[in-house]
């Protein structure tokens, strides 16, 4: 279904447009995009298991995935890396100090580190990942080092700068720090030319303008 009227959702698993899926992994969506050349992912999900079994259900081999960006690190995002054995992992630069021990996640907790090498990402790094363009875009505040993606400059992943909620953006409920996250909805609402904006647990829409109305110029 298109559109959301509550601030958490997961969309089911399978085809949002052409060449691109959403998969569910309990209460989290990650995306994929596949065509005859190559195939990325954004997020992991919560665990291997239910990552391997959603792709199962809409037709992609794991292995066919050659890049895997993370929008954070946290577990429900980062939990299902092993799905995806021969991607190579991106992940924000500024997010580095959430698994270095260096900025907790709360009270004497931190994330858990990456279970293989990754590469960074700054904001408005371009990756040519096998044909497609991937454009890091820092979106602090639900953690420092949140990022959205914008695949071919028209589909944009949000991870969890926003959620959706009564037909507009709003800022995610969980967050480190709600003042950047405000400023990230300001700066995702000047893109131009989007047509998917997706979150990672609340829905997705083809009306980029009409949810990030008010938000622009803020």
């Amino acid at each position: 279904m298109e559109g959301i009227d509550m601030h958490f959702i997961t969309v089911p698993t399978g085809n949002l447009a052409e060449h691109f899926y959403a998969v569910r992994n309990t209460v989290v969506n990650f995306y994929i995009y596949q065509d005859d050349e190559t195939a990325v992912a954004f997020d992991a999900g919560m665990n291997k298991r239910a990552a391997l079994n959603g792709m199962r259900k809409i037709g992609i081999d794991p292995a066919a995935i050659k890049h895997l960006f993370l929008t954070h690190s946290d577990y429900d995002h980062t939990g299902g890396i092993e799905a995806f054995p021969n991607a190579a992992i991106y992940l924000p630069a500024d997010e580095v100090q959430m698994l270095n021990h260096t900025t907790p996640r709360g009270a004497g907790r931190y994330n858990k580190d990456l279970p293989r090498p990754y590469m960074t990402l700054c904001d408005e790094d371009t990756v040519n990942a096998g044909g497609l363009s991937v454009r890091a875009i820092a979106t602090p505040g639900h953690t420092p080092g949140s990022m959205s993606y914008l695949l071919n400059e028209t589909i944009l992943v949000a991870g969890d700068t926003m959620a959706l909620a009564c037909g507009k953006a709003r800022r995610f409920i969980i967050g480190m720090d709600k003042d950047q996250q405000e400023e990230s909805l300001a700066k995702l609402a000047e893109l131009e030319g989007i047509s998917l904006l997706c979150t990672a647990h609340g829905g997705y829409t083809a009306d980029f303008r009409k949810v990030m109305e008010g938000w622009a110029g803020k």
